[in-house]
Order: C-alpha cells, then sequence, then structure tokens
C-alpha cells in the first residue's frame, strides 16, 4: 500500500482544521512537563504526547532507523450525543468493536494525557483497543478521558501500527499515520463517528536520538452527533 503524502492527507483546506499560531505552552503539575497544545478543536489545552506513570515521554516497543520513536497524540475522538460519561464509554467501545477494535488487557497501559486543562487516566483503565490483521500485524488505540466538553465528551489517543504481533521478541513499531487513517476511515464508513478533519498539533519529531517516524504532526478529529 502506498503511504499517502503529508499534502494528501491533509486536502482539501476546508477539511484542515489548524487552529492558532501561539506557541506550545507548558502544561502544570508534577513530574516532567510535557508542551500542549492550546485551545484544541473539541477538547481545549491537549498535550503532545502520550506519557508514563511519572509523566515521562513513552516510547514505542522497537526502534526505527536507529533512534527511539516517542509516541503521539493523534486522535480526537468526540461524542456530542452522549449524556454521561458512562454513556460515552458504551457509544465509544461500540463504535470501535464495529470496526473490530477489540477490548484488550494484555498491553502495556499505565498512560496519561494532559487533555482538557488537566491528567486524563487511560480509559478504560488497564485496557486498550486492539485491531489484528491476518499478517500478524496490529493496531492498538489507548484512550484518555473523557473530557467534558460543552456539548457532550471527548476521548483523545494514540493508534499505533505493530507487527509480528505475539512472537517471541514481542510487537515491533510499523507506524502512526496509516493506522490513524484506517481508524477515521472505519469509523467514517460504518458507524455514526464521522471524519471531521486535522488539527496540526506540530508535534512531529525529527532528532539524532528521537522521531516520530511517519506522523505529521496532526490529529484526526472524528465526531458523533447521534
Amino acid at each position: 500500500m502506498t503511504r499517502p503524502s503529508r499534502f494528501s492527507l491533509l486536502r482539501p483546506l476546508s477539511a484542515l482544521l489548524v487552529l492558532g499560531i501561539s506557541p506550545l505552552s507548558a502544561a502544570q503539575g508534577a513530574g516532567p512537563v510535557p508542551e500542549y497544545f492550546p485551545n484544541a478543536a473539541e477538547v481545549g489545552d491537549l498535550g503532545l504526547w502520550m506519557m508514563g506513570p511519572a509523566r515521562e515521554y513513552t516510547y514505542a516497543a522497537s526502534q526505527h532507523l536507529g533512534r527511539q520513536v516517542r509516541q503521539p497524540v493523534n486522535v480526537i475522538m468526540s461524542d456530542f450525543a452522549a449524556r454521561t460519561p458512562e454513556q460515552a464509554a458504551e457509544r465509544v467501545a461500540q463504535a470501535l468493536g464495529k470496526v473490530g477494535y477489540a477490548p484488550v488487557k494484555n498491553v502495556a497501559s499505565g498512560y496519561q494525557v494532559y487533555a482538557g486543562g488537566v491528567w486524563q487516566a487511560q480509559a478504560p483503565a488497564g485496557q486498550a483497543f486492539m485491531k489484528t490483521n491476518p499478517w500478524g500485524g496490529a493496531e492498538v488505540l489507548r484512550l484518555f478521558g473523557p473530557v467534558k466538553v460543552e456539548d457532550g465528551y471527548t476521548y483523545v489517543g494514540n493508534v499505533t501500527a505493530h507487527s509480528r504481533f505475539g512472537q517471541a521478541d514481542g510487537p515491533r513499531f510499523t507506524n502512526f499515520m496509516l493506522a490513524r487513517e484506517s481508524l477515521g476511515q472505519l469509523l467514517d464508513a460504518q458507524t455514526t463517528f464521522r471524519k471531521k478533519g486535522y488539527i496540526d498539533l506540530r508535534s512531529r519529531l525529527d532528532t539524532p536520538t528521537e522521531t516520530t517516524a511517519d506522523h505529521d504532526g496532526c490529529a484526526i478529529i472524528i465526531v458523533s452527533r447521534s
């Protein structure tokens, strides 16, 4: 499968939600202070990274071209039909189940994300959602929240593709962007959650020791209103 370019993913411009040009801010609280994007669509102040229990940067299971792969927030999933956090959780889980993302507990957990101005725990606690493929790989989605917004609830998270899941040497990182696009397309086609666009969080990372690999710095925005 040919990987879409950054520009093909972000067109048309009418579908691209790039909000603000103010510099990234620093979230307050104990532990290391991560960057956050102020006033992100559907959620408010949003941290750029999936953080560990001590609010440290976390990395994918394997390296990419000899560098550590830092794990970005690349999904914003809002439900404007949910009236309670419990209803939001149920509706999101049902939608994910329809497109093949099953709940799993035997994956790394305990992560957190800064969203809506506070630290959000992984939800459900100790659980992720996984979609396997016939070649032994999988896409793993971790969600955080939900954040109460004016008309509903928003989850944020990270979806990552892995290969060789279940092998002796463990899963190996494959990509962020194709996994993100696949999730958005499946939900848009088969559920009430619709792909609204993207927000450029400017979280693409490329240093001698760290990278975000194919991640283009954007999070997809997926919304349900019914």
